[in-house]
Order: C-alpha cells, then sequence, then structure tokens
C-alpha cells in the first residue's frame, strides 16, 4: 500500500516494516492476542519506533483498512453507474490483485470480516438513485433489498478470488461480476 507521498524513504521503510511484520502476526493469531511487543520484535524496531506512528496493533489495522478504503474510493470518485463503472471495478480489483498477500490476511480468519462490505458500499447512494431513475415504478425498500444481494455476492466471490489461486485475472473476474450484476437487475423491470 501506498504512503504519503510527503514522507523520507526511511519512514516509509519503517511504517512498512512494521506493517509486514503486524500482518506476519495476523495471518496466525487474532488481532486481541498480537502485542506491541511481538510487533517490534517481528520488525525489529524497538517499541517507541512503533509508539511514534500508531497506537496499538489495532490503530495499525484501522489506519491500513482507511488507506485501503481511501485507495478503493478514490477509484470511485467520479462513479456514475455507466462504462465507467466497469473501469472502477477493474481498477479496484487490480489494486486488490497487487497487494494480494495483505488482502488476504484482511479479509481471513483474523482480519475485519465486514470490511469487504464497507468497501461494496461505497458507491451505495448514487446506486441507489440510478437505479430509482431507471425503475421508478420499484419502491426503494426492494432496491435497497437488490443492492444488498448483490453486495453480499459480489462479496463473497472477491473473497473466494482472493483467496484461491485458481489464476482468474482481475479482468475476468470484473466481467463476471458485471455479468452477474446486470442479470440481477433485469428481476426489477418485472416489478
Amino acid at each position: 500500500m501506498a504512503e504519503p507521498s510527503n514522507e523520507s524513504r526511511r519512514v516509509k521503510y519503517t511504517k512498512k516494516v512494521i506493517r509486514d511484520s503486524f500482518f506476519e502476526l495476523l495471518a496466525v493469531y487474532p488481532i486481541n492476542r498480537i502485542t506491541v511487543k511481538m510487533i517490534s520484535e517481528k520488525a525489529d524496531v524497538n517499541r517507541g519506533t512503533f509508539y511514534a506512528y500508531y497506537k496499538d496493533a489495532y490503530d495499525l489495522l484501522e489506519k491500513t483498512e482507511n488507506a485501503l478504503y481511501a485507495i478503493i474510493k478514490e477509484q470511485f470518485k467520479d462513479y456514475s453507474y455507466d462504462g465507467h463503472t466497469r473501469d472502477a471495478l477493474l481498477g479496484v480489483l487490480e489494486h486488490l490483485e497487487k497487494n494480494i498477500e495483505v488482502c488476504r490476511v484482511l479479509f481471513g480468519k483474523n482480519g475485519d470480516r465486514d470490511f469487504m462490505k464497507k468497501l461494496l458500499y461505497i458507491v451505495h447512494d448514487q446506486t441507489i438513485e440510478f437505479w430509482n431513475e431507471l425503475y421508478p415504478d420499484t419502491g426503494v425498500h426492494i432496491l435497497e433489498l437488490t443492492y444488498s444481494y448483490l453486495v453480499a455476492g459480489s462479496s463473497g466471490v472477491i473473497t473466494d478470488w482472493i483467496f484461491d489461486d485458481a489464476g482468474i485475472t482481475a479482468e475476468q473476474l470484473t466481467d463476471y461480476l458485471f455479468g452477474m450484476w446486470n442479470n440481477g437487475l433485469t428481476s426489477l423491470k418485472s416489478n
């Protein structure tokens, strides 16, 4: 994950070592069992160095999630439900693919299981608004249920893809998800 560009190379390196060490631990232990001492020893930094950047393991996880969230939100900054949606989703999946090891920990057994859904809700309001215009005879409640359904399914598919080594590319997954979404939306036309 990219660090702010105004940080020195030394600071970026130190944060990366701390973060990488934390993720190695999080792959094995639940977060409530990971101490600053464990992270510092694994990263080969003193605890004071850790505390210069983070309060504790929870703060480190939150800052990492927030950085990923900001990157993905940036992909959708000009979001409108049109051809650019596919490009935005592809950009997100390519970013996840590039950071696959971090994602495996973030979305794994010791990570935050709801984080994927949080990512998929970035475009919630714009999508509901667009669907409401496209399907004016469908109530907002049905649109919300449809969005929840698509998010839950997409979350499962993306999470499985992150952990699967089947060789499916980000582009292939984007096409697959778009096909599922478009087929799911056809049910709204009959309401």
